[in-house]
């Protein structure tokens, strides 16, 4: 196998993570916008400090590289960014 080879093998592998990545992202912002729905049936508001940081811990914790704990953690608080932002509009539309 060349290197070319190589990389192309690597980048489909890659393209097909990526695939999935949107997958469960969509699925992550779905149920945002059924907590927002949630939250304000409760009245509570959208950002939850406590939960951030369980998420954040619970979710490095599981990582078998923990080398990388910095960089998940990075997603991580990006990802509940956006679904943050997410479940403002959605609790602004109601």
């Amino acid at each position: 196998m060349t290197e070319n080879q190589t990389l192309a093998t690597l980048r489909k592998e890659i393209d097909e993570v990526d695939r999935q990545i949107v997958q469960l992202f969509e699925a992550r912002m779905e149920i945002a916008g059924k907590i927002a729905d949630a939250k304000i049936a409760i009245g509570k508001a959208v950002f939850d400090e406590e939960r951030e940081r369980v998420v954040l811990e619970k979710n490095s914790d599981r990582l078998q590289h923990q080398e990388w704990r910095e960089e998940l953690q990075s997603v991580f608080q990006e990802m509940m960014k956006q679904s943050c932002a997410i479940q403002k509009r959605r609790m602004s539309e109601e």
